[in-house]
């Protein structure tokens, strides 16, 4: 009897040693296919599937294989959708947020001999996004997700939006300043839901790529340059309180004592009122805005005083890549087409110490957030080409 314990311990050994040799050459093999050498999450020990849990249906079970492999191709494929991560490695779990305001959690278990079961829950944002971005994450987990498949949102179109014939210019006009005297009229109120829904309004008329060219046109010069002569909405202010001092008129910018819902949505607003400025930047980039005068009136309203602008706001904002990846990314965004176009703004962030910032940043989106690394090498080109 003894002999027989001895023989089946010394052959569970053998299988174990086995095991781990099986899970390390694999490990070995996929590392090798994988076109990067380190990972932003690291899992030490996964949990089994606790009892009486059901299971999501974005969830998969990836076989041979082990946790750390799996760990790599997520981590890989968040960096190239742009989708910031918080990372647990002693729970294998992972916190994420996409640059479009969804919201996910993944969780890794432990399954059966040589399997690991990947599980994505959706917390907030769109449902459609979410099943996106989970199919995306679910087969990077299996090692058969193609990037160059995937499209982000928050990339912008380097064509122009076709200037086709408007047959009723005065109609599409009156149109176009109904829409933003909604969107204002949204800003104005004291609710934050309101404010946001006017924000993103907003942003959807200031983008090129999702409205017409005469829209965006005339979205953009307002936000730019102010109210056009027979408007009175004060977009360009909002825009550039929430940019620079994160608050609105009537809205408490007492950080101590919001709320944590409300510390939520004055981020959330923060967020879409870069994004509505980076929009409109982009159209004057593009030529659709040809006056420089609009660079220039911006930088000059924007001043607080002489230590507080914009300028020295976007690059405060980039120097929070770690933590804020998603709005550094709209930052760089913005800084890129102000020191192309302005003179004053190049020498203010020179004074501001910009390169040893966007260098920083740049590293950091090389690791986590491959928009926010573009987009840092296109504001450090913008900076050398002067």
């Amino acid at each position: 009897m003894i002999y027989r314990n001895l023989e089946w311990s010394m052959q569970s050994t053998d299988q174990a040693n086995k095991t781990r040799k099986v899970c390390v050459s694999l490990a070995s093999k996929n590392i090798e296919d994988l076109s990067f050498s380190r990972s932003n999450w690291n899992p030490v020990n996964l949990r089994p599937i606790p009892d009486f849990y059901p299971l999501e249906k974005s969830s998969r079970i990836i076989s041979l294989i082990c946790a750390i492999n799996v760990a790599t191709r997520i981590s890989e494929c968040l960096r190239e959708m742009s989708i910031s991560a918080e990372f647990d490695n002693v729970r294998g779990t992972a916190f994420l947020k996409s640059p479009d305001y969804v919201q996910m959690h993944v969780h890794l278990f432990q399954g059966s001999s040589q399997t690991v079961i990947v599980e994505i829950q959706r917390r907030r944002g769109c449902s459609v996004l979410f099943h996106k971005y989970s199919r995306c994450i679910l087969d990077a987990a299996e090692g058969r997700w193609d990037v160059s498949l995937f499209e982000s949102p928050s990339i912008p179109d380097s064509t122009l939006p076709q200037k086709t014939v408007i047959q009723d210019k005065a109609k599409k006009h009156e149109n176009v300043l109904l829409a933003l005297e909604i969107a204002a009229g949204l800003i104005k109120k004291d609710r934050l839901d309101a404010n946001i829904l006017g924000m993103e309004s907003l942003c959807l008329l200031t983008d090129k790529n999702k409205t017409d060219w005469y829209t965006s046109l005339l979205a953009s010069r307002v936000v730019l340059e102010g109210d056009l002569d027979e408007s009175h909405f004060n977009i360009k202010e909002a825009v550039l309180s929430l940019v620079q001092k994160r608050c609105l008129d009537g809205i408490r910018d007492d950080k101590e004592h919001l709320y944590f819902d409300e510390k939520e949505h004055i981020e959330l607003l923060h967020n879409l009122s870069l994004a509505v400025l980076s929009n409109a930047l982009e159209v004057y980039e593009n030529k659709m805005l040809s006056e420089e005068k609009s660079i220039t009136d911006l930088l000059t309203v924007s001043k607080v005083d002489n230590d507080n602008d914009l300028v020295s706001s976007l690059i405060d904002e980039l120097k929070l890549a770690a933590s804020r990846p998603h709005d550094a990314f709209l930052s760089a965004r913005c800084l890129k087409v102000l020191l192309s176009a302005s003179t004053e703004a190049r020498n203010r962030a020179r004074g501001l110490d910009v390169m040893k910032v966007v260098n920083k940043a740049k590293e950091i989106g090389s690791e986590s957030h491959a928009l926010l690394a573009k987009e840092s090498d296109n504001v450090f080109t913008a900076m050398m080409n002067f």
